[in-house]
Protein backbone atom coordinates (compact mmCIF):
# COMPACT_ATOMS: atom_id res chain seq x y z
CA UNK A 1 0.00 0.00 0.00
CA UNK A 2 1.42 3.34 -0.91
CA UNK A 3 0.81 6.53 1.03
CA UNK A 4 1.46 9.92 -0.36
CA UNK A 5 1.73 12.94 1.89
CA UNK A 6 1.69 16.40 0.66
CA UNK A 7 3.67 19.05 2.54
CA UNK A 8 0.40 20.51 3.75
CA UNK A 9 -0.78 17.15 5.12
CA UNK A 10 2.55 16.60 6.92
CA UNK A 11 2.37 20.04 8.51
CA UNK A 12 -1.11 19.41 9.93
CA UNK A 13 -0.02 15.99 11.21
CA UNK A 14 2.95 17.47 13.07
CA UNK A 15 0.75 20.22 14.45
CA UNK A 16 -1.68 17.62 15.79
CA UNK A 17 1.15 15.72 17.54
CA UNK A 18 2.57 18.85 19.18
CA UNK A 19 -0.91 19.94 20.28
CA UNK A 20 -1.45 16.55 21.93
CA UNK A 21 1.92 16.58 23.71
CA UNK A 22 1.69 20.08 25.09
CA UNK A 23 -1.88 19.60 26.27
CA UNK A 24 -0.52 17.13 28.86
CA UNK A 25 0.29 18.23 32.39
CA UNK A 26 4.03 18.78 32.48
CA UNK A 27 4.11 19.97 36.12
CA UNK A 28 1.34 19.91 38.67
CA UNK A 29 1.77 20.88 42.34
CA UNK A 30 -0.93 19.24 44.40
CA UNK A 31 -1.64 22.30 46.56
CA UNK A 32 -4.60 24.45 45.62
CA UNK A 33 -5.90 27.76 46.86
CA UNK A 34 -9.24 28.49 48.53
CA UNK A 35 -10.64 30.21 45.46
CA UNK A 36 -8.54 33.36 45.63
CA UNK A 37 -5.50 33.34 43.36
CA UNK A 38 -2.23 33.91 45.18
CA UNK A 39 0.90 35.56 43.85
CA UNK A 40 4.43 34.15 43.89
CA UNK A 41 6.20 35.38 47.01
CA UNK A 42 3.08 35.29 49.19
CA UNK A 43 3.45 33.81 52.67
CA UNK A 44 0.70 31.20 53.09
CA UNK A 45 -0.94 28.80 55.55
CA UNK A 46 -3.31 25.82 55.19
CA UNK A 47 -7.00 26.22 56.03
CA UNK A 48 -9.33 23.59 57.50
CA UNK A 49 -10.23 22.32 54.01
CA UNK A 50 -6.61 21.67 53.11
CA UNK A 51 -6.28 24.64 50.78
CA UNK A 52 -3.63 27.32 51.06
CA UNK A 53 -4.59 30.88 51.87
CA UNK A 54 -2.65 34.09 52.45
CA UNK A 55 -1.33 34.76 55.94
CA UNK A 56 -2.34 37.74 57.99
CA UNK A 57 0.05 39.97 59.93
CA UNK A 58 2.43 37.99 62.17
CA UNK A 59 0.59 34.77 61.42
CA UNK A 60 1.93 31.83 63.51
CA UNK A 61 0.46 29.24 61.10
CA UNK A 62 2.73 30.15 58.17
CA UNK A 63 3.97 27.04 56.29
CA UNK A 64 6.11 28.74 53.66
CA UNK A 65 6.27 31.02 50.66
CA UNK A 66 4.82 30.41 47.18
CA UNK A 67 7.74 29.82 44.82
CA UNK A 68 5.86 28.69 41.67
CA UNK A 69 2.33 28.13 40.37
CA UNK A 70 0.48 26.87 37.28
CA UNK A 71 -3.08 26.54 35.99
CA UNK A 72 -4.24 23.17 34.65
CA UNK A 73 -7.76 22.23 33.72
CA UNK A 74 -9.06 25.41 35.29
CA UNK A 75 -7.44 24.64 38.65
CA UNK A 76 -4.52 26.59 40.13
CA UNK A 77 -1.64 24.61 41.67
CA UNK A 78 1.18 25.98 43.79
CA UNK A 79 4.66 25.07 44.96
CA UNK A 80 5.31 26.24 48.55
CA UNK A 81 8.88 26.40 49.88
CA UNK A 82 9.73 26.38 53.58
CA UNK A 83 13.49 25.87 53.37
CA UNK A 84 14.63 27.00 49.97
CA UNK A 85 15.56 29.97 47.82
CA UNK A 86 12.38 31.97 47.36
CA UNK A 87 11.20 35.25 45.94
CA UNK A 88 9.36 37.43 48.42
CA UNK A 89 8.81 41.12 49.19
CA UNK A 90 11.47 41.91 51.81
CA UNK A 91 12.07 44.72 54.28
CA UNK A 92 14.74 47.29 53.34
CA UNK A 93 17.66 45.26 54.68
CA UNK A 94 17.93 41.73 55.97
CA UNK A 95 20.90 39.82 57.38
CA UNK A 96 21.78 36.24 58.19
CA UNK A 97 19.93 35.17 61.33
CA UNK A 98 17.21 37.86 61.10
CA UNK A 99 13.76 36.65 62.06
CA UNK A 100 10.84 37.50 59.79
CA UNK A 101 7.10 37.13 60.07
CA UNK A 102 4.21 37.60 57.69
CA UNK A 103 3.09 41.12 56.85
CA UNK A 104 -0.48 42.25 56.31
CA UNK A 105 0.43 42.91 52.67
CA UNK A 106 1.21 39.21 52.17
CA UNK A 107 4.97 39.78 52.17
CA UNK A 108 7.45 39.59 55.04
CA UNK A 109 8.60 41.95 57.76
CA UNK A 110 11.14 41.71 60.57
CA UNK A 111 9.95 40.53 64.00
CA UNK A 112 11.79 39.53 67.17
CA UNK A 113 9.71 36.38 67.57
CA UNK A 114 9.27 35.63 63.87
CA UNK A 115 9.18 32.00 62.74
CA UNK A 116 10.93 32.54 59.38
CA UNK A 117 14.71 32.67 59.72
CA UNK A 118 16.99 34.23 57.11
CA UNK A 119 19.63 31.72 56.06
CA UNK A 120 21.16 33.81 53.25
CA UNK A 121 19.87 37.17 52.06
CA UNK A 122 20.72 37.07 48.37
CA UNK A 123 19.22 40.50 47.79
CA UNK A 124 18.20 43.36 50.05
CA UNK A 125 14.61 44.44 49.89
CA UNK A 126 13.36 47.85 48.84
CA UNK A 127 10.38 47.92 51.19
CA UNK A 128 7.99 47.73 48.23
CA UNK A 129 5.34 45.00 48.65
CA UNK A 130 5.14 44.61 44.86
CA UNK A 131 8.86 43.89 44.37
CA UNK A 132 10.22 40.39 44.85
CA UNK A 133 13.76 39.80 46.13
CA UNK A 134 15.74 36.57 46.39
CA UNK A 135 16.18 35.08 49.87
CA UNK A 136 17.08 31.67 51.30
CA UNK A 137 14.82 31.00 54.26
CA UNK A 138 13.90 28.29 56.69
CA UNK A 139 10.94 28.16 59.04
CA UNK A 140 11.73 28.24 62.74
CA UNK A 141 9.47 25.33 63.75
CA UNK A 142 10.11 21.62 63.52
CA UNK A 143 7.58 20.69 60.86
CA UNK A 144 9.10 23.09 58.37
CA UNK A 145 12.76 22.63 59.18
CA UNK A 146 15.26 19.83 59.05
CA UNK A 147 15.03 16.62 61.06
CA UNK A 148 17.88 15.07 63.04
CA UNK A 149 17.77 11.30 62.76
CA UNK A 150 19.61 8.32 64.26
CA UNK A 151 18.86 9.25 67.86
CA UNK A 152 19.57 6.70 70.58
CA UNK A 153 16.04 6.38 71.90
CA UNK A 154 13.78 8.24 69.51
CA UNK A 155 14.08 10.87 66.81
CA UNK A 156 14.04 14.43 68.12
CA UNK A 157 13.27 17.48 66.03
CA UNK A 158 15.48 20.51 65.68
CA UNK A 159 15.68 23.46 63.32
CA UNK A 160 18.86 24.95 61.97
CA UNK A 161 20.05 27.08 59.09
CA UNK A 162 23.41 27.21 57.36
CA UNK A 163 25.41 30.33 56.69
CA UNK A 164 27.21 30.90 53.40
CA UNK A 165 30.22 28.87 54.59
CA UNK A 166 28.11 25.80 55.34
CA UNK A 167 28.31 26.14 59.13
CA UNK A 168 25.32 25.72 61.41
CA UNK A 169 24.30 29.20 62.44
CA UNK A 170 21.07 28.67 64.34
CA UNK A 171 19.96 25.69 66.41
CA UNK A 172 16.78 25.04 68.37
CA UNK A 173 16.31 21.78 70.27
CA UNK A 174 13.01 21.17 72.02
CA UNK A 175 14.03 18.20 74.15
CA UNK A 176 17.07 16.78 75.94
CA UNK A 177 20.46 16.82 74.22
CA UNK A 178 23.62 14.80 74.89
CA UNK A 179 27.08 15.86 73.77
CA UNK A 180 29.66 13.08 73.29
CA UNK A 181 27.32 10.21 74.21
CA UNK A 182 29.94 7.69 73.07
CA UNK A 183 32.35 8.93 75.75
CA UNK A 184 35.14 9.58 73.27
CA UNK A 185 37.94 12.12 73.60
CA UNK A 186 35.98 14.92 71.94
CA UNK A 187 36.19 18.38 73.49
CA UNK A 188 33.24 20.77 73.49
CA UNK A 189 33.83 24.50 73.15
CA UNK A 190 31.58 27.57 73.15
CA UNK A 191 33.12 30.73 71.72
CA UNK A 192 32.06 34.21 72.80
CA UNK A 193 32.27 37.52 70.97
CA UNK A 194 35.86 38.09 72.12
CA UNK A 195 36.64 35.04 74.28
CA UNK A 196 37.47 31.91 72.23
CA UNK A 197 36.97 29.72 75.31
CA UNK A 198 33.81 31.08 76.89
CA UNK A 199 33.02 27.50 77.93
CA UNK A 200 35.37 24.57 77.36
CA UNK A 201 34.70 20.93 78.24
CA UNK A 202 38.00 19.02 78.20
CA UNK A 203 37.05 15.41 77.48
CA UNK A 204 40.52 14.02 78.18
CA UNK A 205 40.75 15.49 81.71
CA UNK A 206 37.01 15.51 82.48
CA UNK A 207 37.35 19.16 83.54
CA UNK A 208 35.40 22.29 82.67
CA UNK A 209 37.09 25.56 81.84
CA UNK A 210 35.62 29.06 81.75
CA UNK A 211 37.91 31.44 79.91
CA UNK A 212 40.55 28.72 79.47
CA UNK A 213 41.03 25.64 77.28
CA UNK A 214 43.41 23.99 79.77
CA UNK A 215 41.30 23.44 82.91
CA UNK A 216 43.28 21.63 85.62
CA UNK A 217 40.42 21.21 88.10
CA UNK A 218 36.80 20.06 87.88
CA UNK A 219 36.04 23.75 87.27
CA UNK A 220 38.77 26.23 86.33
CA UNK A 221 37.91 29.90 85.88
CA UNK A 222 40.31 32.31 84.19
CA UNK A 223 38.80 35.66 85.09
CA UNK A 224 36.42 37.15 87.61
CA UNK A 225 33.59 35.24 89.25
CA UNK A 226 30.31 36.57 90.59
CA UNK A 227 27.87 34.87 92.94
CA UNK A 228 24.22 35.79 92.55
CA UNK A 229 21.54 34.27 94.71
CA UNK A 230 18.12 35.35 95.82
CA UNK A 231 17.02 35.61 99.41
CA UNK A 232 15.78 38.14 101.89
CA UNK A 233 18.53 40.61 101.16
CA UNK A 234 20.58 41.33 98.02
CA UNK A 235 23.75 40.51 99.96
CA UNK A 236 22.62 37.00 100.98
CA UNK A 237 24.71 34.10 99.69
CA UNK A 238 25.19 30.42 100.36
CA UNK A 239 28.06 27.97 100.01
CA UNK A 240 26.83 24.46 99.21
CA UNK A 241 28.90 21.44 100.12
CA UNK A 242 28.63 17.68 100.59
CA UNK A 243 28.41 14.85 98.07
CA UNK A 244 24.93 15.93 96.97
CA UNK A 245 25.62 19.68 97.31
CA UNK A 246 22.50 20.20 99.46
CA UNK A 247 24.08 21.23 102.77
CA UNK A 248 24.81 24.92 102.84
CA UNK A 249 26.40 27.65 104.91
CA UNK A 250 24.51 30.90 104.66
CA UNK A 251 26.39 34.13 105.05
CA UNK A 252 25.76 37.83 104.53
CA UNK A 253 28.29 40.10 102.87
CA UNK A 254 28.56 43.81 103.66
CA UNK A 255 26.81 46.01 101.10
CA UNK A 256 29.93 48.15 100.50
CA UNK A 257 33.71 47.86 100.32
CA UNK A 258 35.65 48.15 103.57
CA UNK A 259 38.17 50.83 104.48
CA UNK A 260 41.95 50.39 104.28
CA UNK A 261 43.38 47.79 106.67
CA UNK A 262 40.02 46.32 107.62
CA UNK A 263 39.04 42.67 107.43
CA UNK A 264 35.85 40.58 107.36
CA UNK A 265 34.83 39.15 110.73
CA UNK A 266 32.03 36.62 111.29
CA UNK A 267 29.75 37.54 114.18
CA UNK A 268 28.84 33.85 114.67
CA UNK A 269 25.52 34.13 112.82
CA UNK A 270 26.91 34.31 109.30
CA UNK A 271 27.04 38.10 109.19
CA UNK A 272 30.41 39.20 107.80
CA UNK A 273 31.30 42.67 109.03
CA UNK A 274 34.20 44.95 108.24
CA UNK A 275 36.37 45.19 111.35
CA UNK A 276 39.68 46.64 112.37
CA UNK A 277 42.27 44.54 114.18
CA UNK A 278 42.67 45.21 117.89
CA UNK A 279 46.08 46.89 118.32
CA UNK A 280 48.77 44.92 120.10
CA UNK A 281 50.39 47.17 122.68
CA UNK A 282 54.10 46.81 123.43
CA UNK A 283 55.11 48.76 126.54
CA UNK A 284 58.60 50.21 126.30
CA UNK A 285 58.54 52.27 129.52
CA UNK A 286 56.11 52.28 132.42
CA UNK A 287 56.91 54.83 135.10
CA UNK A 288 56.36 58.36 136.34
CA UNK A 289 58.50 61.33 135.31
CA UNK A 290 61.56 59.27 134.48
CA UNK A 291 64.19 61.79 133.45
CA UNK A 292 66.54 61.73 130.48
CA UNK A 293 69.36 64.00 131.53
CA UNK A 294 70.96 66.18 128.85
CA UNK A 295 69.18 64.51 125.92
CA UNK A 296 71.71 64.68 123.02
CA UNK A 297 71.18 65.91 119.47
CA UNK A 298 72.52 62.76 117.82
CA UNK A 299 70.43 59.63 117.39
CA UNK A 300 70.69 57.89 120.78
CA UNK A 301 68.89 54.93 122.29
CA UNK A 302 66.42 55.83 125.07
CA UNK A 303 68.29 56.90 128.23
CA UNK A 304 71.60 55.94 126.54
CA UNK A 305 70.89 52.33 127.54
CA UNK A 306 69.72 49.03 126.04
CA UNK A 307 67.58 47.91 128.99
CA UNK A 308 64.32 49.05 127.33
CA UNK A 309 64.57 46.87 124.21
CA UNK A 310 62.11 44.04 123.66
CA UNK A 311 61.17 41.49 121.00
CA UNK A 312 57.85 41.05 119.21
CA UNK A 313 56.53 38.94 116.32
CA UNK A 314 55.18 41.33 113.66
CA UNK A 315 54.43 38.69 111.03
CA UNK A 316 50.71 39.54 110.86
CA UNK A 317 51.00 43.26 111.65
CA UNK A 318 50.59 45.92 108.99
CA UNK A 319 50.76 49.25 110.85
CA UNK A 320 52.36 50.82 113.92
CA UNK A 321 52.11 54.01 115.99
CA UNK A 322 54.03 55.47 118.94
CA UNK A 323 52.53 57.00 122.12
CA UNK A 324 54.58 58.99 124.65
CA UNK A 325 53.36 60.57 127.91
CA UNK A 326 55.58 63.67 128.33
CA UNK A 327 55.89 64.91 131.94
CA UNK A 328 58.53 67.56 131.28
CA UNK A 329 59.05 68.91 127.77
CA UNK A 330 62.28 68.46 125.89
CA UNK A 331 63.99 70.98 123.62
CA UNK A 332 62.16 72.57 120.72
CA UNK A 333 63.14 69.98 118.06
CA UNK A 334 63.47 66.91 120.27
CA UNK A 335 61.70 63.70 119.16
CA UNK A 336 61.30 60.04 120.10
CA UNK A 337 61.08 57.41 117.32
CA UNK A 338 60.64 53.63 116.96
CA UNK A 339 63.11 51.23 115.29
CA UNK A 340 63.49 47.49 114.64
CA UNK A 341 66.33 45.05 114.12
CA UNK A 342 66.75 41.37 113.32
CA UNK A 343 70.19 41.05 114.91
CA UNK A 344 70.44 43.94 117.45
CA UNK A 345 73.36 45.31 115.44
CA UNK A 346 71.67 46.99 112.49
CA UNK A 347 68.63 49.15 113.30
CA UNK A 348 66.01 50.59 110.94
CA UNK A 349 62.87 52.71 111.24
CA UNK A 350 59.70 50.63 111.34
CA UNK A 351 58.15 52.40 108.33
CA UNK A 352 61.37 52.33 106.29
CA UNK A 353 61.69 56.12 106.51
CA UNK A 354 61.79 57.92 109.88
CA UNK A 355 58.75 56.76 111.78
CA UNK A 356 56.83 56.33 113.82
CA UNK A 357 57.87 59.39 115.75
CA UNK A 358 56.45 62.15 118.01
CA UNK A 359 57.74 65.56 119.13
CA UNK A 360 58.38 65.85 122.88
CA UNK A 361 58.57 69.64 123.14
CA UNK A 362 55.23 69.89 124.95
CA UNK A 363 53.77 68.27 128.06
CA UNK A 364 50.98 65.72 127.57
CA UNK A 365 50.22 62.56 125.64
CA UNK A 366 51.86 62.63 122.22
CA UNK A 367 50.51 60.14 119.64
CA UNK A 368 51.89 59.56 116.17
CA UNK A 369 49.79 58.68 113.15
CA UNK A 370 49.49 55.05 112.04
CA UNK A 371 52.26 54.23 109.56
CA UNK A 372 52.66 51.15 107.39
CA UNK A 373 55.24 48.62 108.46
CA UNK A 374 58.07 48.05 106.03
CA UNK A 375 58.06 44.49 104.65
CA UNK A 376 61.37 43.52 106.29
CA UNK A 377 59.92 44.33 109.73
CA UNK A 378 57.12 41.76 109.35
CA UNK A 379 58.88 38.98 111.21
CA UNK A 380 60.10 38.24 114.73
CA UNK A 381 62.16 41.39 115.47
CA UNK A 382 63.79 43.42 118.22
CA UNK A 383 62.37 46.90 118.82
CA UNK A 384 63.66 49.98 120.63
CA UNK A 385 62.98 53.69 121.15
CA UNK A 386 65.56 56.31 120.14
CA UNK A 387 65.81 60.05 120.81
CA UNK A 388 67.04 62.65 118.33
CA UNK A 389 67.43 66.42 118.00
CA UNK A 390 67.90 67.17 121.71
CA UNK A 391 70.06 70.12 122.70
CA UNK A 392 72.37 68.32 125.17
CA UNK A 393 71.11 70.44 128.08
CA UNK A 394 67.34 69.95 128.48
CA UNK A 395 66.12 67.05 130.66
CA UNK A 396 62.75 65.73 129.42
CA UNK A 397 60.72 63.42 131.68
CA UNK A 398 58.43 60.61 130.56
CA UNK A 399 55.67 58.44 131.86
CA UNK A 400 54.22 55.54 129.75
CA UNK A 401 55.83 54.87 126.33
CA UNK A 402 54.23 52.28 124.02
CA UNK A 403 54.37 51.00 120.47
CA UNK A 404 51.00 49.79 119.15
CA UNK A 405 50.75 47.34 116.25
CA UNK A 406 47.79 46.15 114.18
Amino acid sequence: MNFKFSIKTLFFLLLLIFTFLFSQEVVKYQITDDGTELDIGTAVKVDAAGNITACGDNDPDVIGIITAKEVSGGTRYYLVGSSDIALAPLPDTVSVGDKLTTAASGGLRTATGGEIVVAIALENGDGNALTLEKIMITLGFASGGYFIENQIFSAQSADFWLDDTGRVGYLVADSGAVINESGGNYDFRVEGDTDPNLLFADASSDNIGIGTNTPNQDLSIAGSMGIIEGGTFPNYYSIFYGSDQTADIAYYLPPAQGATNTFLMNDGSGNLLWSRPTPEVVTILAGYNIQWRNMPADLTELFNATQHRTMVDLTNATQVRLTVAVGTAGSDSAELRGQYSTDESNWYYLDGASGPGVPINAVGLQVSSWVNLVADAKTDVYIRIIGINGDGRTDPKFGLITLQFK
